[in-house]
């Protein structure tokens, strides 16, 4: 199925997303979704799209993609990672307030049962850096971290192309509306 427009936290962000994924907050008896975070799945395949909104990672010594990809392989207690290639995002539309934006792709290993070899959980994670004066004293600094998780065991390859085209589109579409999502931090 291919990408259409889609707002996103309300319509303060809008990218081209499939129409079919399923809004995992929507879903009878499912965990609360935060505030912070969208998570969407694919209806076809065990695949789960989060995108997030994250302290903006400020240090000059460090990557932001690799910093948040490391995160991640922490929160799923990844038994180990790597990651294959970290390049830059061509936005459709110039938003000056985007510092920088960055797509990974790189695998996971993650061990989801005792007894059973580890799940190879292919990512592909944009990290859309924004930075926005608001007034002489309050700033934006935020992440926005898009995350397709990809296990290959039962996507499969086919699974996997579909995630990195749909990852392409809406990394490269995506647009602020309103910038009210984000909470400033003072300066003083």
């Amino acid at each position: 199925m291919s990408p259409t427009a889609r707002v996103l936290f309300g319509g303060a962000i809008i990218a081209r997303i499939p129409e079919n994924l399923i809004d995992a907050s929507e879903l009878p008896n499912s965990p609360p979704v935060p505030d912070t975070q969208e998570l969407l799945l694919y209806p076809n395949y065990d695949i789960s799209v989060i995108i997030e909104i994250l302290q903006g990672v400020e240090s000059q010594d460090l990557d932001p993609a690799r910093f948040h990809f490391d995160a991640l392989a922490h929160d799923n207690s990844a038994l180990d990672g790597k990651v294959d290639s970290v390049s830059v995002i061509t936005e459709e539309k110039s938003d000056p307030s985007i510092r920088k934006s960055l797509a990974l792709v790189g695998t996971q290993y993650i061990q989801r049962q005792r007894d059973a070899p580890p799940d190879e959980v292919r990512i592909a994670m944009g990290v859309i850096q924004i930075r926005k004066q608001i007034t002489e004293r309050e700033d934006i600094c935020n992440d926005l971290v898009v995350t397709f998780n990809v296990p290959i065991k039962s996507a499969g390859e086919e699974g996997w192309a579909t995630a990195d085209r749909d990852f392409k589109a809406l990394v490269a579409s995506l647009q602020i509306m309103d910038y009210g999502l984000f909470v400033p931090r003072s300066s003083t």
